[in-house]
């Protein structure tokens, strides 16, 4: 007998950058006690909700791809 009642693990809570641009590796730094692919899917989530906005690249001076810069939207989305 299936109930469809939803349990699952509460959202972790990261500290979040609020008067700066950041990138992961930022929010990474802040959040030591949380995992790459954690932080990874916040900000994720966040773009898709309107609250971070991809504001442009950063390049490191190293090899591979340049890091997204976000930052966190004036005006809530409606």
């Amino acid at each position: 007998m299936n109930t469809n009642t939803k349990v699952s693990r509460k959202a972790t809570q990261l500290n979040e950058i609020t008067d700066r641009n950041f990138t992961v590796v930022d929010l990474l730094n802040l959040n030591t006690n949380v995992k790459a692919p954690t932080v990874r899917m916040h900000i994720k989530r966040n773009v898709a909700a309107g609250r971070y906005i991809a504001t442009g690249t950063l390049k490191s001076g190293k090899r591979g791809k340049p890091s997204i810069v976000y930052t966190i939207a004036t005006v809530p989305a409606a």
